[in-house]
């Protein structure tokens, strides 16, 4: 993510999406409770830029098949993960990335342990055959 922060651009759009790859489980999980997301446009507003953190939380809609992951992931944790940005601002950009891996440090990569060991039977005895990966997408 440094390499990206030192290119002082800003992209149309990029997302980041850690997974957890375990060789002796054969387990590859992707966490969307910890993915980054920026999108940038050419005018944004203090209310749009307010409520896109918000409007990112699919799993709160009644019908979602995803509630759980309100146990994992908050606001807060949306508002340190998801951007919206004007295509000018290359400070904000780079602030916003280093905010997520702030956030990965902070919070991310404990809340992705604890699903692990809740969801996928990960056990102490494994995790040292396991990493974090991440697939950076932009435009």
């Amino acid at each position: 993510m440094q390499e990206i922060i030192k290119t002082n651009e800003v992209t149309s759009s990029i997302h980041i999406t850690p997974f957890y790859m375990n060789e002796k489980l054969s387990l590859q999980e992707e966490f969307d409770i910890a993915r980054f997301y920026v999108e940038s446009s050419d005018c944004v507003s203090l209310t749009e830029r307010k409520e896109f953190a918000p409007k990112n939380m699919f799993w709160l809609s009644p019908e979602s098949e995803y509630r759980i992951l309100e146990k994992y992931i908050t606001l807060d944790d949306m508002e340190r993960t998801h951007f919206l940005l004007e295509k000018t601002d290359v400070l904000g950009f780079q602030n916003s990335l280093q905010t997520y891996m702030q956030f990965l440090m902070d919070r991310g990569v404990p809340q992705m342990m604890k699903w692990l060991y809740d969801m996928c039977d990960l056990d102490s005895a494994s995790v040292p055959y396991g990493c974090f990966c991440f697939e950076i997408r932009s435009k």
